[in-house]
């Protein structure tokens, strides 16, 4: 069975975390024989205006539009929004103006306050799921990133079941695709989602899943995708890449 060749989760030096040249990042895929990047640069409308967003996504798409010829990778354009849900308005400019294949919804921050911040705050676990569930409801996005990644800063705390279940149900109506994201198992020694998660997802009809290494330094990229790929296998997803703002299978 042919590997999966793709790393759907990458931050360039176009991201406020990362240092990464676009051309570093096409070097690492060449030798790991991949076929496609998705560079998802981070996304925050709380701490950024439109227009300084609107500047950086521009001038880095331009940049991989020049890398064309460079190499036979594909690069695909994506961006990581955090609580797009929050900002409808801005999302759909960002839509309007650039172009863009591909978008991830992820939860960084509850009521305005970065989640590392809510060591203790007792109900931080509800509120992540609350604000969570109300993204996949609400944002036009593509994927759900690293479904329960709270964990990674937050140990004591229970995910509630029936808000997971719900979050689910619903980006499988809408067609929103679930990310495997390999950093957990650098962070915290387990995958985003984790492997319950995931059989809770193929119990309720889920099928279709991308995988990511949210990496931020080049020793990062494709990294573990090969081991969590089989891990998975036997709950027989459907393994794919989403481009052109459409899930295909991979």
């Amino acid at each position: 069975m042919q590997n999966y060749k793709a790393d759907m989760h990458i931050h360039s030096c176009y991201s406020f975390d990362s240092t990464m040249p676009i051309k570093d990042i096409v070097d690492k895929a060449e030798k790991h024989d991949l076929t496609h990047v998705a560079l998802v640069d981070h996304v925050e409308f709380s701490n950024q205006p439109v227009k300084e967003v609107i500047t950086r996504i521009k001038t880095r798409n331009q940049e991989i539009d020049d890398l064309k010829n460079y190499s036979n990778i594909k690069i695909i354009k994506g961006v990581e929004i955090s609580e797009p849900h929050l900002f409808q308005e801005e999302v759909k400019y960002l839509e309007e103006i650039e172009d863009l294949d591909y978008i991830l919804g992820s939860i960084h921050h509850i009521l305005g306050m970065p989640i590392k911040k809510m060591k203790n705050q007792k109900n931080a676990y509800d509120l992540y799921l609350t604000s969570m569930l109300k993204m996949v409801e609400q944002a036009n996005i593509d994927t759900l990133a690293h479904l329960d990644y709270l964990k990674r800063h937050i140990h004591s705390g229970e995910f509630n079941k029936a808000m997971l279940e719900e979050i689910l149900k619903i980006i499988i109506e809408r067609g929103i695709t679930l990310e495997i994201n390999t950093s957990g198992y650098r962070r915290c020694r387990e995958y985003f989602p984790s492997n319950e998660i995931i059989e809770m997802y193929k119990n309720l009809g889920g099928k279709n899943i991308v995988m990511g290494s949210d990496a931020h330094q080049v020793s990062e990229i494709y990294d573990n995708i090969l081991e969590i790929e089989e891990a998975i296998k036997p709950y027989n997803l459907t393994k794919g890449i989403v481009t052109k703002r459409r899930f295909r299978n991979f």
